[in-house]
């Protein structure tokens, strides 16, 4: 079927209209005519894939890899890179304004990344002779030739590996490259030690500016990190405060935040269940950086009860941002300023930091 594509939407599709259906379209750019065909149709709703470009966006680019079509490791290769800024953008403002119900009155900061090459953490499939990353939606594995946003150095090792594994885990952290095992990486002159089985952004170079974003400013007595994993966040929070006290479910982060930190106090356990030590009269800050479910959904009344004067979320989903950010100012934060991390280019992924004041 003929469509005329509309808005971008989280997750990286287009929306579109066809009596009275709302359809999401991969492969598209707001604006375009495309021909499509279903790969999902439900009742509510209906999925499909662009076959055939009609009318094509001045933003249309070619994609540079050639698995772009099976891979399911990238979706917006077709996209220019400017314009993937402006629709990552422009679909965060709205999804604010349509979940959250929040009006930016102050425009966001958006911080870029470098576009090609750029990632420094992989996890790649062994099958037999073929080595690659899995297709879209399908646990095929799609044999990768090459891949433009990998580090060189990780692309190297993925080609050149001779091992047995089924899945294999890859750290370029500007030095060499790690294979498996326990990874050591440099970010402002601090050493943070981690393995595979536990989470650290995948590409490198923003973080700095990510860092220095959420902490500007800020120093007092005792700080808190919700989701605090190997310790990112709380090494620099060392930095500006008497006190951390970090907070993490998963007891694997635990070797490595004792190891990354010094001063850190540490407690394994859910966020939701963590309550605060007598002696602690008042948090001066608070971060949290939940995963892509957001707060569980009795953390915003907590955190509420203790009125900390200033509170940043780091996101890595717009939606439950959105959700969680509505139940907090509606308990008495207001919201101060906003910024959009590209760490992720060629995806539909978007990191987000907010910053809030207790009013």
């Amino acid at each position: 079927m003929e469509l005329v594509l509309e808005k971008w939407v989280p997750g990286g599709d287009c929306i579109a209209r066809k009596d009275g259906k709302v359809i999401f379209v991969e492969g598209g750019i707001p604006g375009e005519k495309v021909l499509v065909t279903l790969t999902v149709n439900k009742k509510d709703f209906s999925k499909a894939k662009v076959v055939k470009v009609l009318e094509k966006s001045e933003h249309r680019v070619s994609p540079k890899c050639r698995h772009y079509s099976e891979c399911g490791g990238c979706n917006l290769q077709h996209i220019s890179y400017e314009h993937q800024l402006f629709l990552k953008e422009k679909m965060l403002v709205e999804t604010l304004a349509r979940m959250g119900g929040i009006e930016l009155n102050k425009s966001i900061s958006m911080f870029s990344s470098r576009p090609w090459g750029y990632r420094n953490r992989v996890r790649f499939h062994q099958h037999g002779k073929f080595k690659g990353f899995k297709e879209a939606q399908r646990n095929r594995i799609v044999p990768i030739q090459e891949c433009p946003v990998l580090t060189p150095k990780n692309l190297s090792a993925l080609k050149n590996y001779q091992g047995k594994a089924k899945e294999v885990s890859l750290f370029d952290n500007n030095n060499s490259v790690y294979i498996e095992g326990e990874y050591k990486v440099e970010i402002l002159n601090k050493v943070f030690y981690l393995n595979n089985k536990t989470f650290f952004q995948s590409n490198l170079k923003p973080l700095p500016e990510l860092v220095n974003w959420a902490l500007a400013g800020e120093n007092g007595k005792l700080a808190v990190d919700l989701f605090s994993g190997v310790g990112f966040f709380a090494s620099f929070l060392e930095d500006h405060f008497d006190r951390v006290i970090a907070v993490e479910r998963n007891d694997k982060c635990l070797p490595f935040a004792k190891r990354n930190l010094s001063k850190t106090e540490f407690y394994t356990g859910a966020v939701e269940e963590w309550k605060l030590p007598h002696q602690i009269d008042a948090i001066d800050f608070l971060l949290v950086d939940p995963p892509r479910e957001g707060l569980e959904k009795s953390v915003p009344e907590l955190l509420a009860k203790w009125q900390i004067p200033k509170l940043v979320y780091i996101s890595c989903n717009p939606v439950t941002l959105a959700r969680d950010l509505k139940k907090l100012i509606a308990l008495g934060y207001g919201l101060e300023s906003t910024a959009a991390f590209d760490l992720y280019p060629q995806t539909q992924h978007l990191e987000v930091g907010v910053k809030l004041t207790w009013t």
